[in-house]
């Protein structure tokens, strides 16, 4: 039996838009807001595994461990952010926990073939297995399981980095194919020893594969979906360390605490982390509003939620709010100047208790439109698109469509634009 901690998506160096422009010093390194809170959360994670290092035996961390490079950014993670990082590694290692890691989603340069993990190897009780490094000598043919061997607990640990089969097609014709072969044929150990096995992926984005969970893991950890979640009777998904996207500001983050062995069923205590409040809604603009109509709706909003108190970085919100309506373009150049007014005032100045507030334009109920405020970008206004999706279908002419199956065709089809 093995006593271990499942950690997934730390996401250290995340940075967001719309927060307000300070510093926070932590541990003598300096961080920008929101990277502050993964960062802050992860040194957490450490102490409390340190505190419980005569009651575990090792952690796996399911991928994404640094937030970039990813997609349109592809500058490499912050000084304070690698700084935190190898602080971290460093006292598990001096405490004598080993450490699994694989590579995620994020925290690649694909450009160079190199992962940001790379380097922890230099600690003897951190061990990596990367995209690049590892599952490509797979492809290449070298069929070697990638294990981690933990002899005296009587323990395998199967890593099996991120993978976008689509990609795969880019690399060679036969990339996927090889891929998708030595999946199937991936044998478990016959001997009686507990088996963990651990990966990066999604069933949404295809990502994760049906093989995997079809092996006889005593364990499978998974990384990728921000949303702690039971996969199946013997695969967690552990979720992200703290909130990125404000579609999780209704969700807890959690690590989990596993206990496994051969041929048993999982116990799995999730242990909650503490994260930053989000407040998200939608304010309807009507035809004769003036904006100043709007911006008095937003105060209203924050008013309620009690955000006029002052400035408390600790306790402070991060705040998201999408302007809806039939309104003409005259309008949305009025409130433009309006919108700036409005952030300056709750930004810039103490008497917002608002870390982080972005607002723009949502045109219809299925798409977004350009941010308002100049030089800024909102990435999200629909927090659920799924669910925005299906109303509008409902809304339109809901017996002529099969609403289960454009639901799914819709969040697969954004799953993937963002993958892109």
């Amino acid at each position: 039996m093995v006593n271990f901690l499942h950690v997934s998506d730390t996401h250290l160096g995340c940075t967001a838009s719309d927060v307000r422009h300070m510093t926070i010093k932590y541990l003598n390194m300096n961080f920008q807001p929101i990277e502050f809170d993964f960062a802050r959360a992860y040194w957490k994670i450490i102490t409390y595994a340190i505190e419980k290092k005569d009651e575990i035996d090792f952690i796996v961390h399911s991928g994404d461990f640094y937030h970039y490079p990813f997609l349109r950014h592809p500058h490499p993670p912050s000084e304070a952010s690698r700084n935190i990082a190898v602080k971290g590694l460093k006292r598990l290692d001096r405490a004598g926990i080993p450490t699994i890691i694989i590579d995620g989603n994020h925290g690649i340069f694909h450009s160079r073939r190199t992962s940001t993990i790379q380097s922890f190897e230099v600690l003897e009780n951190v061990k990596v297995f990367t995209f690049w490094d590892d599952l490509i000598n797979i492809l290449q043919g070298n069929k070697k399981p990638l294990i981690y061997n933990l002899e005296e607990k009587d323990c395998i640990v199967h890593c099996f980095p991120f993978v976008n089969t689509k990609y795969l097609g880019s690399l060679s014709e036969d990339a996927k194919d090889e891929y998708l072969n030595w999946l199937k044929t991936y044998s478990i150990s016959p001997k009686d020893v507990t088996e963990i096995g651990i990966t990066h992926g999604m069933k949404l984005d295809e990502t994760l594969p049906a093989e995997l969970l079809d092996k006889d893991f005593d364990y499978l950890a998974v990384g990728h979906n921000h949303h702690f979640e039971k996969i199946s009777k013997n695969a967690y998904n552990a979720g992200a360390i703290e909130r990125w996207r404000f579609d999780e500001a209704d969700q807890e983050k959690v690590i989990l605490e596993v206990q496994a062995e051969h041929g048993e069923l999982p116990k799995v205590t999730p242990i909650t982390l503490d994260s930053r409040p989000m407040l998200s809604t939608i304010i309807d603009a009507n035809t004769d509003d003036p904006p100043s109509a709007v911006v008095e709706k937003v105060h209203k909003y924050l008013n309620i939620h009690k955000l006029a108190t002052g400035f408390d970085f600790d306790s402070a919100y991060r705040v998201k709010i999408g302007v809806k309506g039939d309104m003409p373009h005259t309008f949305w150049a009025r409130f433009n100047a309006e919108l700036t007014e409005l952030y300056n005032e709750i930004i810039r100045k103490d008497d917002y208790n608002i870390l982080q507030f972005s607002i723009g334009r949502i045109s219809d109920p299925i798409t977004e439109d350009l941010e308002l405020k100049p030089g800024e970008e909102v990435e999200y206004l629909i927090e659920n698109p799924e669910k925005d999706f299906r109303k509008f279908i409902e809304k339109i002419s809901p017996e002529d469509y099969d609403i289960d199956l454009l639901t799914k065709l819709f969040s697969e089809a954004v799953k993937r634009v963002e993958d892109t």
